[in-house]
């Protein structure tokens, strides 16, 4: 690779007929015993141009360089930097829903949503066990359906009611008079 501004001086003599200036090289073909070659000038002319001038991170040490070697370090981090959710093993994934499920279902309003999301878990949980892909073991337990649905009636009745409409004095002040 050459310099553009070598080839542009190159040009420039020729335009004027300069006698001593240099024939342009022929041009090597690219294989795979010179490739380290054209790399390397690359950088070299990219060097010369500035363009690692104020890289991001520049002077500062590479994190995570000399700790253990994970494979899979450069998923892992697009998942933490992207905050990716829905990603991973199955028994990773079951443990996260499990922990927030009790908030998921006070969320429903019907019984029948609350056996129906509770159900659809448990399936999955057995269906995660019985898998043998490998991964991080399954040890997410299974939810009693009618025992969550006792703490489910248990933890709505507890909650405070929903503000009613307008006091019924409140709403003879907007009624039209006929």
């Amino acid at each position: 690779m050459t310099d553009p501004r070598d080839a542009a001086a190159r040009y420039r003599a020729r335009q004027n007929g300069e006698p001593d200036a240099e024939p342009e090289p022929t041009p090597t073909p690219l294989t795979a015993e010179n490739k380290h070659q054209f790399v390397e000038s690359a950088i070299q002319v990219a060097m010369r141009r500035g363009e690692f001038d104020d890289l991001p991170g520049a002077g500062k040490p590479i994190e995570g360089l000399g700790t253990r070697h994970d494979p899979d370090w450069w998923i892992r981090r697009k998942i933490e930097r992207e905050n990716l959710s829905g990603l991973g093993p199955p028994a990773l994934l079951l443990r996260n829903e499990d922990r927030e499920l009790d908030a998921n279902l006070d969320q429903l309003a019907r019984e029948s949503d609350v056996r129906e999301v509770l159900e659809d878990f448990n399936r999955r949980v057995i269906a995660a066990r019985r898998q043998l892909m490998g991964g991080p073991p399954v040890v997410t337990k299974t939810r009693d359906v009618d025992a969550e649905v006792a703490a489910w009636r248990e933890r709505r009745a507890a909650r405070p009611a929903p503000p009613s409409e307008a006091p019924p004095a409140a709403r003879r002040l907007f009624r039209r008079r006929s």
